[in-house]
């Protein structure tokens, strides 16, 4: 790679870099690969936790830190390690849990107790919870802990709240939340791709979005940052468009993102974004 410019390109994971069936292609990884070989300076930005983040990107030879949970880490790719951590507010959490159990639902929490992560469960009330569970059961996520009481957790760093339900079970939940909370914490509201009419409504502190996290790992990398530019596909990458030079929609974008990209890309199942890498890390070389 003949660019000695400093460019950053970040990737959201989800409908973006991986395909359709929750992989990262054999092709991508190969080209991925080539590319930090030469020195390309890449990371990812995920609604994932980083357990999971770390599993789907096993074998590509990444050195940045990896932005996980919308925003709510910066880790280390290699370890896992967290480098930076936004947890909503104690009393806020209880509060909020409180309010879930008053619509009939009780969440799914992650935790960091100050030396690893949680994720605390109890009652699997719905085919959508269970999909979850079995999801990560199948993935072997040491975080699972089903707990009697998932209340007396609520003294950890609580890092998300998770509910899952039919649409019509959620809408008067996510509207109480945003009503009551929308100044203290980020409410991520939206269908699950891969379990189709189960939705998720998902709690984070209000500095957990992917736009606040970028912000933070380019204060910390130990080079200058002249260009950056991101991928995404849904609403919670909109906040990364405002701060990207390029901020890039693949094609199976949603309209509203796509109306925030500066650049509108191939589809993932097509590996849009790795191609559109490569081809812009080309260019920028000829010049």
């Amino acid at each position: 790679m003949n660019d000695t410019s400093n460019r950053l390109y970040i990737s959201d994971l989800d409908g973006t870099l991986l395909r359709s069936d929750a992989m990262l292609s054999g092709y991508a990884k190969r080209k991925l690969n080539a590319l930090l070989l030469e020195g390309l300076r890449f990371t990812v930005a995920s609604a994932r936790n980083v357990h999971s983040v770390r599993a789907l990107l096993a074998g590509l030879n990444m050195n940045l830190p990896v932005i996980g949970s919308n925003g709510a880490y910066i880790s280390e790719f290699k370890t896992g390690s967290p480098l930076m951590i936004n947890s909503i507010d104690n009393d806020v959490a209880k509060e909020i849990f409180s309010l879930i159990g008053s619509h009939s639902s009780v969440p799914f929490v992650t935790s960091h107790d100050g030396k690893e992560d949680h994720l605390y469960f109890n009652d699997i009330s719905n085919e959508g919870m269970l999909w979850y569970l079995d999801e990560r059961t199948a993935a072997g996520d040491r975080r699972l802990q089903r707990t009697a009481n998932v209340e007396c957790k609520l003294n950890e760093r609580i890092i998300c709240l998770n509910v899952i339900n039919r649409k019509e079970h959620l809408e008067g939940l996510f509207a109480d939340v945003i009503e009551r909370y929308a100044e203290h914490v980020e409410i991520n509201y939206f269908e699950n791709p891969y379990s189709p009419g189960w939705h998720w409504m998902t709690v984070y502190d209000r500095k957990a979005t992917k736009e606040y996290a970028i912000k933070e790992l380019i204060e910390m990398l130990d080079f200058p940052v002249d260009e950056l530019t991101v991928f995404g596909d849904s609403r919670n990458d909109i906040s990364m468009f405002k701060i990207a030079t390029k901020a890039v929609a693949v094609a199976n974008a949603l309209d509203e993102v796509k109306n925030c990209a500066s650049v509108i890309i191939g589809p993932n199942e097509e590996d849009g974004v790795v191609d559109y890498i490569a081809a812009d890390l080309m260019k920028n070389a000829c010049r």
